[in-house]
């Protein structure tokens, strides 16, 4: 049968597919789809009988979508009399399916001189990158609250972990390493994917547990962030952000630990609305980190069910003024825009230091002072005297018998991002 050469090169990466002196516009030099493979099959074909054209189109459609690495198929590159194998993400020339008689010699396809029925025209595209066998993701701390935002402010701090996903790391009983991989296998189960076989994971870092930094957060978004890469990237970050905070049981700490900066999320039903809240420049963050943990289940069990009017109107009120406050840098509203009368009281009972260390913090210089999360750790904002402000939240906490270190860091506009995949 004779064929016609389609020569891609140059004209292909303009989009345009030359046959003799006719052109036919293709508009992307990667062919992928259905209706503009189809109009380029209707061209080809047009000169052929009704019947034969039609069989000819369906049987190039199911070949051409059905990938060309299926045994059923060979590739050929026809450059003028010379035939040679094709080669992964070729661009230049162009591809010529043989499909041949069923009663050839061998298995019945060509793998010499073509003993064709028909020649189907295929176009080069370069092979999808196939996805990862190993994933690290970089993940910021958070400091959440910032004292009237209860469930609905996150902070994204400038203290990074990393979340590995390998089959190189058998599973252990790491708290934070369990935790990711959980988030991995249920970020597998909502793509309806077989969750990878033999995979392992770890969370490591300067972030300790139950202290009110996010670092249950940080496994989980970090492990929903790399299994979404070994998975191919089905979900954006607002679905890996739902699906962290479901396994969180509240966003406030994975919207900054994904999106990095000040986030203000709240959820309705089932669905979460997040918004980033720009931050002054010059910000800083002194954290108080004691020995004792507050986990989070615990402390919550501390809470009030309910709330006096006068008290909801003074945390609602404060926790406006306090997003209000940072966008507009106004730092001397912070000490009133940071005052809650939710959890904090409540949290006091595990941690009676707490108040005298935001006032020795409000001493130093802070603008305010804060219990982070769910605690232990206190955060004091500022914009100078930073090593000052650290001693003297840490004096008051020794005088009370409380033991901790110091951490001086800031904000940080970057959330979680992949490091490494391979």
């Amino acid at each position: 049968m004779h064929s016609r050469n389609i020569r891609c090169g140059p004209d292909l990466r303009r989009g345009r597919l030359s046959a003799g002196r006719r052109t036919l516009p293709l508009g992307s030099p990667h062919i992928r789809d259905y209706r503009t493979m189809l109009l380029v099959l209707l061209f080809w074909y047009r000169k052929r009988p009704l019947v034969k054209r039609f069989h000819y189109i369906l049987s190039s459609l199911f070949l051409y979508f059905s990938h060309f690495g299926n045994p059923a198929s060979h590739l050929l590159i026809e450059t003028g009399d010379r035939k040679q194998e094709t080669r992964t993400g070729a661009h230049r020339v162009v591809l010529w399916l043989w499909v041949c008689d069923p009663g050839s010699k061998g298995d019945g396809w060509c793998f010499g001189e073509p003993d064709a029925t028909m020649a189907l025209p295929c176009i080069a595209y370069p092979r999808p990158p196939m996805p990862p066998v190993s994933v690290s993701v970089r993940v910021p701390a958070t400091s959440a609250n910032l004292g009237p935002g209860f469930d609905c402010l996150g902070l994204a701090l400038d203290i990074w972990a990393t979340v590995t996903l390998s089959r190189d790391i058998p599973e252990d009983d790491h708290p934070l390493g369990r935790m990711a991989l959980n988030a991995a296998r249920a970020l597998f189960a909502a793509a309806e994917l077989e969750p990878p076989s033999g995979y392992g994971a770890t969370c490591e870092g300067p972030i300790p547990i139950a202290r009110g930094l996010g670092a249950s957060a940080v496994a989980r978004a970090g492990g929903v962030l790399a299994a979404n890469a070994l998975a191919g990237d089905p979900f954006d970050r607002d679905y890996l952000l739902f699906l962290a905070a479901e396994l969180e049981g509240h966003a406030d700490n994975a919207a900054p630990a994904l999106f990095g900066g000040l986030q203000v999320v709240v959820r309705e039903r089932q669905k979460l609305m997040r918004v980033g809240v720009p931050l002054p420049p010059g910000l800083k963050a002194v954290l108080l980190v004691p020995e004792l943990r507050m986990p989070t289940q615990k402390s919550r069990k501390l809470l009030p069910q309910s709330l006096s009017r006068a008290d909801a109107v003074q945390n609602a009120s404060r926790a406006a003024l306090l997003v209000a406050a940072l966008g507009q840098g106004r730092f001397d509203l912070l000490g009133e825009a940071t005052a809650d009368r939710l959890h904090q009281p409540a949290r006091a009972k595990l941690f009676p230091a707490m108040y005298a260390i935001f006032d020795a913090a409000k001493a130093g210089g802070a603008h305010c002072a804060y219990l982070s999360g769910g605690g232990s750790t206190i955060c004091a904002l500022c914009t100078e005297n930073e090593q000052g402000i650290a001693d003297g939240m840490l004096e008051a906490a020794r005088s009370r018998d409380v033991k901790a270190e110091t951490r001086i860091t800031a904000p940080t506009e970057r959330g979680a991002e992949i490091v490494e995949a391979g």
